[in-house]
């Protein structure tokens, strides 16, 4: 017979006063929070797909949300599961943070049920998203006394409301702003409990990827318990997956099979630069500056190096001062032009103004503590295409042993 005591452990963990199975719900969140007042049905046919771009999606697939009336306005409710559980608060396990005039709910005991009734046996599994303390009364109801329970890490939600006309086309237009909000409510909190930790290192990088999030709606004073269910939406479908699954070409496996068996040099500039899109892709514009700029200054100051070994300039010399002489400042306004001919190229010399331009954000970033909200992501895409485009003219082939590392 196979070991069962880590399933007990689970279902003390889950029902132990020490670990707040016996703390009440704040009464206030407790009537304000669908979460917290009711096990909502969860609709897992389906994830609604990228409503920022207006994907077509198939009729079946879109809600219905409840619109307002007689004077009442619509209720909806997002929600998301953090990647990390924030630290309970005052021994809380649930309570309310204030971030930009939005109220946002912190749940560290949500949990995900599945389970069947008698009643539907042969139609599968019902799934729902509750609190904890609802675990009894769900019980209660599955065949066999059986439920299925995924705790939840930190769950975080925030409310929003549409005051007059169509619920569907407010939401069609404004969940990704919505989901905006919550996302830097939840960073926000994240930023300031690391600042304000001893243990920051053990606090997750923040969410600026899309998650899977729950949709709930209703009329507000019409919050019915057993009544509503709640949507999975992903703002972006591939985002919330995180992981990709195809794109990949025969010939780019073959090249990772030689960085990984040490046939081909992994360069820092190559590792710097695909680093910074995928900090840019993901939200992180301050992490994306940088390592745009440590990739820059790699591959010219390779490139510059070259050059002087080219016009008998002593190695050793080289070395000794590369750090004066190879600053980011310096390869852009002055050293490129001995390798590109700048006068002849406006591409070229637009690459060197971008380049130039995030070098100044990473100083801001750097050396200010500017934050990333003051940089502009069109004019960083501009500044990686730059990048990318002076690569081509200098040649892949570059030893980058000798590119310095500079604030300036």
């Amino acid at each position: 017979m196979p070991d069962r005591s880590i399933f007990n452990q689970v279902a003390i963990k889950l029902n132990d006063a020490s670990h707040g199975g016996g703390k009440p719900i704040p009464p206030a969140l407790y009537e304000d929070r669908i979460w917290l007042r009711a096990a909502v049905k969860l609709d897992r046919s389906v994830v609604i797909g990228n409503l920022k771009e207006g994907n077509q999606r198939t009729p079946e697939s879109i809600p219905q949300w409840p619109s307002p009336r007689d004077g009442k306005r619509v209720r909806f409710e997002i929600g998301t599961e953090l990647p990390v559980y924030l630290p309970n608060r005052n021994d809380e396990w649930e309570y309310e943070i204030e971030h930009a005039g939005n109220q946002m709910l912190v749940a560290n005991r949500m949990v995900k049920y599945r389970f069947t009734t008698a009643e539907d046996e042969m139609s599968g599994y019902q799934h729902f998203v509750a609190h904890h303390h609802f675990l009894p009364e769900i019980t209660k109801k599955a065949l066999g006394n059986t439920v299925f329970v995924d705790p939840m890490r930190t769950f975080v939600s925030m409310p929003f409301y549409v005051d007059e006309g169509s619920s569907n086309a407010v939401f069609e237009s404004k969940f990704w702003k919505w989901s905006d909000k919550l996302l830097a409510g939840a960073n926000a909190m994240l930023d300031a409990i690391r600042v304000c930790s001893a243990n920051e290192q053990d606090f997750h990088l923040n969410t600026n990827s899309r998650p899977i999030f729950v949709v709930a709606a209703w009329l507000e004073g019409e919050l019915v318990p057993g009544q509503i269910e709640c949507h999975q939406v992903a703002g972006n479908v591939f985002e919330a997956a995180l992981l990709p699954t195809s794109g990949f070409t025969p010939d780019q496996w073959k090249r990772v099979d030689a960085i990984l068996s040490d046939q081909e040099n992994l360069k820092r500039g190559d590792v710097a630069l695909s680093q910074a899109k995928t900090f840019k892709r993901f939200g992180y514009l301050d992490l994306a500056v940088i390592h745009l700029c440590v990739a820059a200054e790699s591959l010219l100051g390779a490139k510059y190096e070259q050059h002087l070994l080219s016009n008998g300039v002593p190695e050793r010399s080289i070395r000794d001062r590369i750090r004066e002489i190879s600053t980011l400042s310096l390869l852009l306004s002055v050293h490129t032009y001995l390798f590109v001919d700048l006068g002849a190229d406006q591409r070229a010399l637009d690459a060197v103004k971008a380049l130039n331009w995030a070098r100044d954000c990473r100083n801001k970033v750097v050396h200010r503590g500017d934050s990333q909200r003051e940089i502009d992501e069109n004019r960083l895409n501009g500044a990686i295409h730059g990048l990318e485009y002076l690569r081509t003219l200098v040649g892949e082939n570059t030893s980058e042993t000798g590119a310095a590392t500079s604030d300036e």
